[in-house]
């Protein structure tokens, strides 16, 4: 069942924007009234002819009769209701419009959110999933744990110097920079990090230059972030602690063994891949 007024559908025609919440009840009790049940094999529909108001609300009543006078003819059509996606001319949804919709409205078309990079095909999902959630600020460091209400010490169990926050955990945290060093060493990595995950992710091409390992380097971010969140927590919760060293070695492996599984990555490349990434594990 589609309600039109006067010619177009009644949630477009009607704005009740200045009126009172008694008022808004009133009219749309007015307008479309109750079902009360079936009669025979259809539904009974019943449109009340009364609104109430407040004693000596004689600004809403004046209000109330203006809104009903300037309402065009009212009719029901018969036909299934249905829904309609007003980014496609087709009025049926899509994910492409809803996409470029979140990205207009979000980023303003300055900035495109790094996708290619957060959802990666080769990742496992939940990584990726914890890649979007550092992007957006929103895992558990401390520093979001105290501002969510939580009463506890701010600081960094990886360095115990410095307060734990998103930036400094990842990018400017001693351990971290010592992880991030020894890759930038051994695959020519240019530039200083930027201690943001949006800045970082958007940068990360121009950050390096080496051919060879193009489809290791790139998942580098992945594999580097998650290592250092599962060291972080393990520290935390079973006081077990690993050297950069260590956690360089696993997340070389990882990333080869990412490749290997998706068939992206040669027996021979692997080797040399896994070769060079320790070499400067020092």
């Amino acid at each position: 069942m589609v309600v039109l007024c006067g010619g177009q559908l009644l949630t477009k025609a009607l704005t009740f924007g200045r009126l009172p919440m008694s008022i808004l009840v009133g009219v749309m009790g007015y307008l479309f009234g109750m079902i009360l049940g079936f009669l025979g094999n259809f539904w009974s529909w019943e449109i009340p002819l009364s609104v109430s108001l407040r004693r000596g609300a004689e600004a809403e009543r004046v209000l109330l009769m203006q809104t009903l006078s300037d309402l065009p003819q009212l009719w029901i059509t018969t036909g299934p209701a249905r829904l309609v996606w007003p980014l496609e001319s087709s009025e049926v949804f899509s994910v492409h419009s809803f996409a470029a919709n979140l990205i207009e409205n979000n980023f303003g078309g300055d900035v495109a959110f790094p996708f290619k990079l957060v959802w990666s095909p080769v990742v496992p999902s939940k990584i990726c999933c914890f890649m979007w959630m550092v992007y957006h600020g929103n895992i558990s460091t401390l520093d979001n744990l105290k501002r969510r209400g939580m009463i506890l010490p701010n600081w960094c169990i990886l360095c115990k110097c410095h307060e734990e926050s998103i930036s400094h955990i990842f990018y400017l945290c001693p351990f971290a920079v010592s992880i991030w060093e020894s890759f930038k060493k051994g695959f020519d990595l240019h530039g200083p990090y930027p201690p943001s995950t949006r800045d970082f992710l958007i940068a990360w091409r121009g950050l390096w230059c080496d051919q060879r390992f193009s489809e290791c380097i790139k998942l580098l971010p992945h594999a580097v972030l998650w290592f250092i969140w599962l060291e972080r927590n393990n520290r935390i919760f079973r006081d077990v602690d690993s050297s950069p060293q260590e956690i360089g070695n696993k997340i070389v492996r990882m990333i080869g063994r990412w490749l290997r599984v998706c068939s992206r990555i040669s027996d021979g490349l692997f080797h040399e891949w896994v070769t060079t990434g320790t070499k400067h594990l020092i």
